[in-house]
Parts: structure tokens; C-alpha cells; sequence
């Protein structure tokens, strides 16, 4: 082995034991427990779990822009029924809208500080979990 090998070694396996799995929202919790599940694992820039609670399209999107930013739920609101015709949630049984007020910092300067927000969530019937499929806007 060459002189660096060991050294390599060790950092890889050090990288691997980082963060401990984070327990996702199953189909029985809300879309309000869903929501704040989802800020949180953005702000901790948890890609698989974004994944996770996200449609595809969704988890691309908030990697992109949002991990750049620190976010905390300071209140999440009840949800809203919302039709799905014409929306990110086209194609599923059923959509919420959820509002939100976020605390956001390291963001562009109009997303800076105390923002109004809301993301809307979809699935297909009772039995599944929400998916957040847009964040709709503050």
C-alpha cells in the first residue's frame, strides 16, 4: 500500500459514520407533521431524506436552491384541501396546501429573516404518505 492508503482509508470510513438515519413521516402522520419533518431535513441538507418526502421533481428543485439557505419552522398552520387540476399535484388522489412561517437566513435578500411560506403536498389516498410536490411561494 502506498503512503497515503492508510490515511484514505480512514477518512472514508470516518465520512461514513455521520449523521444517524432520520425516521420519516409514515402514511398515518399529517401533512402539518409531514411539513415540518421535510424543513427540518432541509435545513440539516439531508438529501436522502428530501428524497424521501418529495416527488422527484420537488426533491431536484429545493437541492438546488434551498439547501444553500438555513431554514426553521417557527409555526406550521393547518392544512387545506386544494385541487389537483393544474397543479404539481396533477395526477393524485389528493392535495394540501400547508402555510408555514419560516425563520430564513443565507438566503437571497428577499427571503432573508421572518417569511410566510407554504408548501403543497399530494398522495393518491389514505393509506399512502403526503409527498411535498411544490413549495408554492411566501
Amino acid at each position: 500500500m502506498g503512503r497515503g492508503g492508510p490515511v484514505l482509508v480512514l477518512a472514508l470510513v470516518a465520512g461514513c459514520a455521520s449523521l444517524p438515519e432520520r425516521e420519516l413521516p409514515d402514511a398515518s402522520a399529517s401533512a402539518e407533521q409531514v411539513v415540518q419533518a421535510f424543513v427540518a431535513a432541509v435545513d440539516d441538507r439531508d438529501v436522502a431524506a428530501v428524497e424521501a418526502m418529495a416527488s422527484a421533481e420537488h426533491a431536484d428543485l429545493v437541492r438546488d436552491t434551498w439547501f444553500g439557505m438555513d431554514l426553521r419552522a417557527l409555526d406550521v398552520g393547518g392544512s387545506g384541501p386544494r385541487s389537483t387540476a393544474g397543479s404539481e399535484a396533477e395526477g393524485y388522489g389528493h392535495a394540501v396546501y400547508v402555510p408555514v412561517d419560516l425563520m430564513v437566513s443565507g438566503g437571497d435578500i428577499s427571503l432573508d429573516g421572518r417569511t410566510a411560506w407554504g408548501y403543497l403536498l399530494a398522495r393518491d389516498g389514505p393509506d399512502e404518505r403526503w409527498l411535498v410536490v411544490d413549495h408554492g411561494m411566501g
